[in-house]
């Protein structure tokens, strides 16, 4: 559920810029564009925000080198071996932790684009 989250809001956050700040029909090109939006690992919504801004990317980078970049790699990591029936190690304050850290990812993301 949580990469589910996660892969709506870097969506919803990148397609509400487009929204707010170009012409119909560029936000329309990003929303088309996102929709194939998977597998939320760091690196994809590194480089997704690295369409709109190399120093988007850059400073998103900064930002989530260690404990926020890694929960993120951990939902997505988690997801897939659930998916494949494999057993995973997630305990209920790790769960927490992963949630909250994508949650300061988003807020980020969100910052960037200046949307509050």
């Amino acid at each position: 559920m949580i990469s589910g989250f996660l892969e709506n809001c870097v969506r919803l956050t990148y397609a509400e810029y487009a929204t707010s700040r170009s012409d119909s029909s560029v936000a329309n090109f990003v929303e088309r564009n996102l929709r194939g939006f998977q597998n939320p690992r760091m690196n994809l919504i590194l480089d997704t925000a690295g369409m709109f801004s190399d120093d988007w990317r850059k400073a998103l980078k900064a930002q989530t080198e260690g404990q926020l970049g890694e929960s993120v790699n951990s939902i997505v990591t988690n997801r897939h071996q659930i998916v494949h029936g494999k057993s995973v190690q997630l305990t209920l304050h790790l769960l927490i932790q992963y949630y909250s850290d994508a949650i300061k990812v988003v807020e980020l993301m969100r910052q960037q684009c200046g949307l509050h």
